[in-house]
């Protein structure tokens, strides 16, 4: 109903420069999402999904664990590129699925939970930050296995 009353609606740009407007119509749902596995031994591989003439921006990604103990995420290298949103600036960001191997480094009774934060864009548009939480049940090594405090 707002959105019949208002027609469409102007946003201010977060990152400067022009705004972006949205459309009356239904909004589109992000097309990008984490591939989460079940199970694994010792690192987790996640895969984000990233649709072609589409991108995600490398500082919009983030990997958190919530249960259990992670090392640092190990990322593909991202590509600069002009930032549409801010003329004269670079972002690094990735236009093809990005795999990333996480460490595990302890496991709360064998799981791991991850919270996983990710935006992605196409010309003219961006999505909302997205945040997700998924649960990895993993088994460590002999040598590496701890339990988390």
């Amino acid at each position: 109903m707002v959105a019949w009353l208002l027609g469409s609606v102007s946003l201010a740009n977060p990152y400067g420069g022009g705004g972006l407007s949205i459309p009356s119509a239904a909004p589109e749902v992000a097309p990008f999402h984490w591939e989460v596995p079940e199970r694994a031994v010792g690192s987790i591989t996640l895969v984000l999904t990233v649709p072609k003439d589409h991108a995600v921006y490398q500082d919009a990604v983030a990997i958190e664990a919530v249960r259990g103990r992670i090392g640092e995420p190990v990322y593909p290298e991202a590509r600069l590129a002009p930032d549409p949103y801010e003329p004269g600036s670079w972002r690094a960001s990735w236009s093809a699925d990005v795999r990333v191997e996480v460490p595990v480094e302890a496991a709360d009774a064998g799981v791991v939970e991850l919270r996983l934060t990710h935006q992605g864009c196409r010309a003219g548009l961006c999505w909302p930050i997205e945040v997700s939480t998924h649960t990895v049940h993993v088994a460590l090594p002999v040598e590496e296995r701890r339990e988390s405090p």
